[in-house]
């Protein structure tokens, strides 16, 4: 199989470039919807965090016992 030659405009064109600018314009469009999801994904890291920290002195405290 031979592969087509890739164009100027194709060797020039970053595609993470690219999807960071598609990514940046969908926030701007949806500014609520990004929110939610970060605020949901701080929510969820600090509970496990507090979780992990709650757990780890609760067998702190029986190992001491």
């Amino acid at each position: 199989m031979a592969k087509r030659r890739m164009s100027k405009h194709e060797m020039k064109e970053d595609k993470f470039v690219t999807s960071m600018m598609e990514g940046a314009a969908y926030a701007r469009e949806n500014v609520q919807n990004v929110v939610i999801v970060i605020v949901v994904l701080l929510v969820l890291i600090a509970g496990i965090v507090i979780w992990r920290n709650y757990r780890s002195g609760r067998i702190e405290t029986a190992n001491t016992k």
